[in-house]
């Protein structure tokens, strides 16, 4: 096969002879693929291709046929241009032409139907079109567009990567050349002249697996040429190794890959991919395809996004192997990006509101990442708009893509006409141009200042953008600014994309606000309910459930009296089974006394053809609520309308129509009013009321069968046989009637037929058995002596109550009647009858349900204004009820539904999801949540919602507005086909319960707050009692010790006299500093108890402002010492321009004011308080300091003015001014919110780090109020505090004993404490073996007991706990927390790897400390200890002030040994330790 010969150079001639002989027709007929030749001169048609021959293959298989040609019954119906995989085929098959490689050529295939097709053209004419069937190989041989896997093609390998575009082939080592001197193969004439053939040929083929050009098969050969004379890129790999061959046009999706990758094995070129591809369709023999894949080709001068569909084709020799795989590949990157960019313009959503507008724009634009890297989008507000009131145009800020949160350039509101913020200037350019704007980084408009930061989508590469305004209209109501796809030019397509863009925008922009503008039509809108009207006999099963909410009994019988429809209600009320079913058997229900008076009106309804408003009793047993005596019982009265039902053929009567409420509360209380003079004309009134607006209810009058369609009443015709003639749905399910037995009524006790004149049966076997005897009685009522009847019946159908799970025998209130035949005989009795069941368990709910009955009434006349048919009668319900399209438009309503939701009831407030206005806008999730249920997920749903309609609450005595609650219950009404064709629902008002609901909880939470306060008070208190009160019992230890030791050495050791002298002068004077302490404590409890009792009073004193302030501040002198605290006083100019000398005022209560303000000041590095004092006149002083944020109170304007009194004088009223400044912790905005309250201080650890009981501030904004002033605070964290206040006075005039009622009013000084110490190891072991060493000379009989750590923030009990310790015989180390206590652990031999011979046997820990407490440090050292950082168990005992039980369980569970609760002696500590020590040694 490799040699030239004399013949063709593609094989021997007598081959060619050979094939000469065959004709083409004989040929395809053989051909097992199906084939048809195309006329491409002729004259086609332009929707379907009309093949001029069809081989067997084709013609055996007509479903392919009409697929092909496309005659089948779905394209001949939705339109073969609308079938764009079909038009695709038209196009291939018609216009593939034009690739041909010579005048016999050949093209690509194309894959339709299955079926990859590919196409010859013989002599430029006759086009012949040949399929093999295919399928694809799972999910690996597509590409979704944007992915980066190397798993789905070769064509993919180049995707993530940057490879430029080959324009020349330079020859690398890595390709294998042909030797120059060799020539090539004749039949290498064939291919096409280009630099890319001459790189083909040069390549050494004979070191590859497909060997030297001369050897190549017949069918390699052939391949070749159409593979390098293919116009569109295609590659090709031949042989086992799949060598690797392409054409010229193949060099861009080859990309770097060229020229390395010609001639060598797929493997190599394609490693990442081979097994998954090229081995799938080598296993499975059949072709492969991936459409749309994405590249990155630089053709441009930099990486462009571009896409290719490809396919991978086997390609069989003569035995039928597969020798090779063709790889066309098709650019697609205009249609693809076309469709992204279409698939954007859809998902723009258009919205019924201007609120929703950005919202959806932005989700629409969301998912493009690639066209849309970024976006701002601002909304331009009208001068005319309310909340512009200043005129100015503002842009607000509506929503951003990939710009973070308080981005430069996405201000949230600036002044559109002025401001340079962002990118406001160019919205003002794009405004004035009125067109989309390009921004670029070079022209100035994309600064690097505003695209800083910006989080690129896509690429994530910075490029241009462009900002257009969006109008509607004239008018320009937005902008958006969009980035630009990096990687794609901005070219006439992407400034198409942009027009079409800014254009739909503009127009769905414009549709928003029409919709909010547009009202509904009226006149549409009563055609709509002439159609409703008219379709009411359609709509059965529609209202069917709705009606059954409804607590007014509905019910319509026939001329026989049976009935023909009837609501829940209607069995409720009458007590009349359901499944007694024959005619006039309601009459039973009706009082034997109200009979004869029903027959009556009963003639008028059937004779006289007139409609009714009476009053019956029924059988049915009522029993008032409240009612003492268990046997005060009396029959149900209820208030019937009727009409007949008249015909409009011969003016016969076809039945009647009623409506029955249960008015047995209303005439009980009638009673009971008659009883009660004053209350007898109301109750009456109401009575009549009632019965008015009931008439005008019934004055309308409607078809029967609506209403039988409508109404929930149980309505029923009966012969007197007891054969049921009708009887509709609530009627059975209230009895419980079998619908298939219509025999005579049956008496099943007496086995006999119960009617002696006519034999009849009925519900018999329904009916209660006590209730036997009067059913037999009202039936001969019916049917013998023909008389009206409504009676209460009990039935054997059980009615369970909700409430309670009891289930007792269903109570119905029936209303029977006769139609009578022209002899006067009965022909039929007919009647309603309604469940009372629930009125009968309704006693214990009395007050309920005389709130129901008058809701009813209100709901009565509202229903007597509305419309006349149907949706009249609805009007009567307490419940709103709706009827909304699946569109979400409101069709129908009553009147409650408005008046409970608040929605309006103009034709223009109803449009598509209107009811959402109504509807709490933080309820809104909640609403389309629901909505989605029953719209969507075609379920019944029930929720409660808040609307924005204000619920009025009376409870209080001061009417207050409140959210109202409303229940809302609804279900899909669905098809045939089960999709959803409306929701009906109803509403209830809850707004009542939910208002107890929160009552309830508040309740709840202000007693778990108090209970938490007081206990936090009770532990404060009892924190800072029990730790001066645990130092003076040490100290009185201390000073009797010493006592007993000066009068044992009195004679002996003068030094140590001495010593003994100065300790127990230290230990008395900490007794007095402790005691001080604890009265502090007390005063504050005292006065608050005063404060509590309105028994505190302000007593006027002449006094000079300026002294008192100083003598107040002389108090704090010693300790302002001891702390370092640097004390400033000074005037305001508000005091020397108001000339304040003297005036009355209150200096004790001023003192107590100013003790709170030092205490925060003593641990900060820097310790400085400044006191200021200022005066007003007749003004309250409140701009002193603009920073100062003063606490609200009622109390000043409220409370009686105390100047007024003559004590005060007669002089001109003052404001006098305090303010104390300090450099302490400063407070946090959560801390300033606390402050001022009972029992609060500003954090939980306030009193751990500067004591008290959170009473201090709250005194004092009291005692503030109290002399007609204010307190308030400005402060920061960190920065200091500025406690402001201010009194009320008057001028006076000094007199003789001014001076020294002043002296007295200022209490003494009060002396400091000891500075800060901090814990040295060194320094604390060399005073302790000093002591200890001290102790032994002297006495020579003190022994080394233990080797003690005292950790203790409270400096005075470390002094004296340290002091008797070590007088017991004890080595002490101090620490004041929790961190210094860890650091001198460290210094000891306890410590892993530490080189200290020093010990700790035991620690002393105290459990409230700053910085490290109590618990935290024990904790951290059993953490050491399992660490392996501290080599043993340490001991530790708790010393705290916190002893209640279940402080001290905490303490233990943090890691505590035992607890030593304050006050106690050393005599009871020495024990506890030596216990504790004995145990952990042994």
């Amino acid at each position: 096969m490799g040699g030239a010969g004399n013949g063709s150079p593609l094989g021997p001639s007598s081959a060619l002879q050979q094939l000469d002989s065959i004709g083409l027709v004989e040929l395809l007929e053989h051909d097992g693929r199906p084939t048809f030749i195309l006329d491409l001169e002729a004259l086609l048609d332009d929707t379907r291709l009309e093949p001029i021959f069809c081989n067997a293959s084709l013609r055996s298989s007509p479903g392919l046929q009409e697929v092909v040609f496309g005659t089948t019954q779905l394209q001949l119906e939705c339109g073969l241009r609308e079938s764009r995989t079909y038009s695709d085929f038209k196009e291939w098959a018609l216009s593939s032409t034009r690739h041909a490689v010579s005048a016999d050529g050949n093209s690509l295939g194309f894959l339709y139907d299955g079926v990859v097709w590919t196409s010859f053209v013989l002599r430029r004419r006759w086009r012949l079109i040949s399929g093999n069937h295919v399928q694809r190989v799972g999910s690996a041989l597509t590409v979704p567009v944007g992915s980066s896997s190397h798993t789905n093609g070769p064509s993919t390998a180049v995707q993530s990567e940057k490879y430029p575009t080959q324009a020349a082939h330079p020859l690398t080592n890595a390709v294998r050349l042909h030797s120059s001197a060799a020539t090539s193969p004749a039949w290498t004439s064939l291919l096409p002249t280009s630099p890319h053939t001459d790189f083909f040929l040069n390549i050494d083929w004979s070191a590859t697996g497909v060997g030297a050009l001369e050897s190549w098969s017949y069918h390699l050969r052939q391949m070749a040429v159409l593979l390098m004379s293919d116009p569109r890129p295609a590659a090709m790999y031949w042989g086992p190794d799949k060598v690797t061959m392409y054409n010229e046009p193949y060099v861009v999706v080859a990309a770097r890959k060229h020229p390395e990758m010609m001639g060598r094995p797929f493997e190599h070129v394609w490693p990442e991919v081979s097994n998954d591809f090229v081995f799938a369709a080598e296993l499975t023999r059949q072709a492969t395809m991936a459409e749309n894949t994405r590249f990155l080709i630089e053709r441009h001068g930099y990486l462009e996004e571009s896409f290719f569909s490809w396919s991978m084709i086997p390609l069989r020799g003569q035995t039928g192997n597969i020798e090779g795989f063709y790889n066309p590949t098709f650019e697609t990157t205009r249609q693809t990006i076309s469709d992204r960019r279409t698939k954007t313009l859809i998902s723009v959503s258009f919205a019924t509101e201007m609120q929703l507008f950005w919202t959806y724009l932005l989700r629409g634009l969301e998912p493009n990442h690639l066209d849309i890297p970024f976006a701002l989008l601002y909304a331009l507000s009208d001068e005319t708009q309310s909340g512009n009131p200043s005129g100015r145009k503002l842009a607000t800020l509506q929503g951003t893509l990939a710009v973070p949160k308080s981005h430069v350039s996405a201000p949230n509101q600036v002044d559109f006409e002025h401001s340079e913020e962002g990118f406001i200037p160019q919205f003002r350019r794009a405004m004035q141009c009125g067109g989309p704007l390009v921004l670029q980084k070079g022209d100035g408009d994309l600064p690097e200042t505003l695209t800083a930061g910006i989080q690129w989508r896509g690429y994530g590469e910075p490029s241009m953008a462009v900002v257009f305004p969006l109008l509607a209209g004239t008018r320009t109501l937005g902008f958006l600014l969009i980035g630009l796809n990096p990687r794609r030019p901005y070219d006439d397509d992407y400034q198409r994309f942009i027009t079409l863009l800014g254009g739909q925008l503009s127009t769905a922009l414009h549709s928003a606000v029409l919709m909010e503008q547009a009202s509904l039509n009226q006149a549409e809108l009563s055609k709509q309910l002439a159609l409703r009207t008219q379709e009411v006999e359609e709509s059965q099963k529609r209202f069917a459930r709705i009606i059954d909410l409804m607590p007014v009994g509905f019910s319509s019988c026939d001329a026989a009296g049976k009935l023909v429809f009837s609501n829940n209600a209607f069995f409720q009320i009458t007590g009349h089974l359901r499944s007694e079913a024959e005619p006039m058997s309601w009459l039973e229900t009706i009082l034997e006394e109200d009979l004869e008076v029903f027959g009556g009106y009963w003639h008028t309804l059937m004779v006289e053809q007139k409609s009714i408003d009476c009053h019956l009793r029924l059988k049915k047993r009522f029993r008032p609520p409240n009612v003492v005596d268990d046997h005060a019982e009396y029959n149900t009265t209820i208030l019937i309308h009727a009409y007949p039902e008249v015909s409009d053929e011969d003016g016969s009567t076809l039945g009647v129509t009623s409506m029955i409420t249960d008015i047995s509360q209303l005439v009980h209380l009638q009673v009971m009013q008659r009883e009660r003079a004053e209350e007898a004309v109301e109750r009456a009134n109401l009575a009549e009321k009632l019965a008015l607006r009931t008439q005008e209810v019934a004055s309308s009058e409607f078809k029967f069968k609506a209403l039988a369609e409508l109404t929930p009443v149980g309505l029923f015709y009966i012969t007197p046989a007891g054969e049921v003639i009708f009887a509709n749905e609530p009627w059975y399910e209230i009895t419980g009637y079998d619908r298939s037995v219509h025999t005579p009524m049956y008496d099943s006790r007496r086995h006999e037929y119960f009617h002696t004149l006519i034999n009849v049966r009925g519900f018999m076997d329904a009916v209660f058995e006590e209730d036997l005897e009067l059913m037999r009685t009202e039936w001969s009522n019916l049917a013998e002596k023909r008389i009206p009847r409504t009676f209460e019946l009990r039935l054997k159908k059980k009615w369970y109550d909700k409430t309670s799970g009891k289930s007792t025998p269903t109570w119905i209130l029936a209303s029977a009647t006769q139609e009578k035949n022209e002899d006067g005989s009965v022909k039929s009795v007919m009647g309603c009858i309604t469940d009372i069941s629930l009125q009968k368990q309704a006693q214990e709910h009395a007050l309920e349900r005389a709130a129901l009955s008058e809701e009813v009434i209100i709901r009565t006349q509202q229903a007597a204004e509305s419309e006349k048919k149907f949706k009249q009668m609805a009007e009567l319900a307490p419940c709103g009820m709706f009827y909304i399209s699946v569109e979400g438009l409101v069709m129908w309503a009553n009147s409650q539904f408005y008046e409970m939701t608040g929605h309006g009831r103009a034709p223009e407030d109803h449009y598509p999801l209107s009811f959402a206005n109504i509807i709490a806008e933080e309820d809104h999730p909640l609403l389309w949540e629901e909505w989605d249920k029953v719209a969507v997920g075609k379920a019944d749903v029930r929720f409660e919602i808040r609307v924005t309609r204000a619920w009025v609450n009376n409870t209080g005595g001061k009417p207050t507005k409140e959210p109202a609650w409303l229940l809302f219950m609804a279900f899909p009404e669905r098809d045939a086909d089960g999709s959803v064709r409306s929701i009906m629902g109803c509403t209830a008002d809850i707004s009542q319960l939910k208002w107890a609901e929160s009552v309830q909880t508040r309740s709840r939470i202000d007693a778990e707050e108090a209970k938490r306060q007081q206990e936090q008070f009770m532990d404060i208190t009892s924190h800072e009692m029990r730790n001066p009160l645990s130092a003076i019992l040490q100290c009185a230890d201390d000073i009797t010790t010493s006592l007993e030791t000066y009068i044992s050495a009195a004679d002996g050791n003068p030094a140590l006299c001495e010593e003994l002298v100065q300790s127990i002068l230290e230990a008395a004077q900490i007794i007095s500093l402790c005691s001080q302490h604890q009265t502090r404590i007390i005063n504050d409890i005292l006065t608050l108890s005063k404060l509590n009792s309105d028994m505190l009073l302000v007593t006027p004193v002449v006094v000079q402002p300026e002294a008192v302030v100083k003598g107040i501040l002389k108090m704090f002198h010693g300790e302002l010492q001891s702390h370092d605290i640097k004390m400033h006083f000074l005037l305001e100019p508000s005091y020397k321009e108001c000339d304040v000398d003297w005036a009355f005022c209150d200096p004790s209560r001023l003192t107590q004011v100013f003790i709170n303000a030092i205490k925060f000041t003593r641990a900060e590095a820097q310790r400085t308080i400044t006191v200021s004092l200022g005066a007003s006149v007749n003004k309250q002083p409140h701009g002193q300091d603009k920073r100062v944020q003063w606490f609200p109170s009622n109390d000043v304007d409220s409370s009686k003015d105390l100047v007024l009194s003559p004590d005060w004088g007669d002089g001109e009223a003052v404001y006098l001014y305090f303010a104390v400044k300090d450099t302490g912790r400063g407070l946090s905005t959560e801390e300033k919110t606390r402050l001022f309250h009972r029992f609060s201080q500003a954090s939980p650890r306030t009193h751990v780090q500067y004591g008290g009981s959170g009473l201090g501030l709250f005194i004092s904004r009291k005692l503030t109020e109290l002399q007609g002033g204010e307190i308030g605070v400005a402060s920061e964290a960190g920065e200091g505090s500025t406690f402001a206040f201010y009194i009320k006075g008057r001028r006076a005039v000094a007199d003789v004993n001014a001076n020294e009622a002043q002296r007295k009013s200022i209490p003494a000084a009060v002396s400091g404490s000891s500075r800060n110490q901090q814990a040295d190891f060194s320094k604390g072991a060399n005073q302790s073996a000093n002591t200890t060493k001290s102790k032994e000379s002297g006495e020579g009989e003190v022994f080394q007991r233990h080797i003690v750590l005292l950790v203790e923030d409270n400096l005075v009990n470390q002094k004296v706990l340290s002091k008797q310790l070590r007088r017991a015989g004890c080595t002490v180390y101090v620490a004041n927390h929790g961190q210094e206590a860890l650091e001198v652990l460290q210094r000891t031999k306890l410590w892993k790897d530490s080189i200290s011979e020093d010990n700790i046997d035991i620690v002393l820990m105290d459990l409230e400390m700053p910085i490290m407490d109590g618990l935290t440090c024990a904790r951290r050292i059993r953490e050491l200890k399992n660490e392996g950082l501290i080599l043993r168990h340490i001991p530790i005992i708790a010393v705290t002030a916190n002893a209640r039980m279940e402080q001290i369980n905490t303490a233990i569970a943090a890691g505590m040994d035992d607890v030593m609760p304050k006050p106690f002696q050393i005599a009871q500590l020495i024990p506890k330790m030596d216990k504790l020590l004995a145990r952990i040694w042994q």
